[in-house]
């Protein structure tokens, strides 16, 4: 329960941490022209700068806010601490999958993501034989995410060599301003898809989280494939008509 709880807690700031940019700045570069080619780049520094900031804030936003829930306990709020610098590689991770979209190469963020995965997983039971306490899994957790960031980072430098961000105040401002109406549908699904937990966690406790959170992971875990299929597809879906009604079929057979 605690380990679920603290994920579920952080998932939220990975939600955030997307704030809808990628979805505003792909579409400003189909509407114009110069953001398709060299501008692209700088445009894509711009953001990596822009996220990072937010990144910044929202694990302040993380840890300060620990000692104002009620199913806040002494193992819950280390967990978190362990891991909160993994919201910083979620937002990495989500800035280059930025170019992964526009370059139509979302099999370098599945390799990114897999090899993640894999270091996380070999942590995971490391820790677990040796016995350590339930908030050190996090700690794994933080790992996989670090190498998913830097690897991303790794392979973006196939297409921008030059991958130091860039922090400029007007742009950040400006991408708020425009992104607004996208992170609002976001901070409604995050509600959507997480106030069960800590509502459990509250009412009734969190090995209840645990027991509930297992189950629900199955559900999870099916959403992975159509989210995929969405990012990769959505440069795509920008261009016409019909590429958003073929996924859309396709998808709902998936379903089916």
């Amino acid at each position: 329960g605690i380990f679920t709880l603290a994920l579920t807690y952080l998932a939220m700031f990975y939600l955030l941490s997307d704030f809808g940019f990628n979805a505003h700045t792909l579409r400003e570069a189909k509407d114009h022209t110069p953001l398709r080619g060299p501008e692209f780049k700088k445009e894509w520094r711009k953001l990596l700068g822009a996220r990072l900031l937010w990144s910044g804030v929202l694990v302040i936003l993380a840890v300060t806010t620990l000692p104002f829930w009620p199913f806040a306990t002494i193992p819950f709020s280390q967990a978190v601490l362990f891991a909160s610098l993994a919201i910083v590689g979620s937002a990495i991770f989500v800035t280059c999958n930025l170019l992964f979209q526009s370059k139509l190469r979302y099999d370098l963020a599945v390799a990114a993501s897999s090899l993640g995965t894999i270091v996380s997983l070999c942590f995971f039971v490391y820790l677990i034989l040796q016995r350590y306490p339930i908030q050190f899994l996090l700690v794994a957790h933080l790992l996989g995410w670090l190498v998913v960031a830097a690897v991303s980072l790794l392979l973006v430098k196939k297409f921008i060599p030059k991958i130091s961000p860039r922090f400029n105040l007007v742009y950040i401002k400006s991408l708020f301003s425009n992104s607004w109406p996208i992170a609002a549908t976001l901070a409604v699904n995050v509600v959507y898809f997480r106030a069960d937990s800590f509502l459990i966690a509250f009412y009734k406790g969190t090995s209840d989280v645990g027991i509930y959170n297992i189950a629900y992971s199955v559900f999870q875990s099916v959403l992975v494939l159509p989210t995929f299929i969405m990012n990769s597809y959505y440069p795509l879906m920008l261009k016409s008509l019909q590429a958003v009604k073929f996924i859309g079929l396709g998808l709902l057979g998936l379903s089916c």
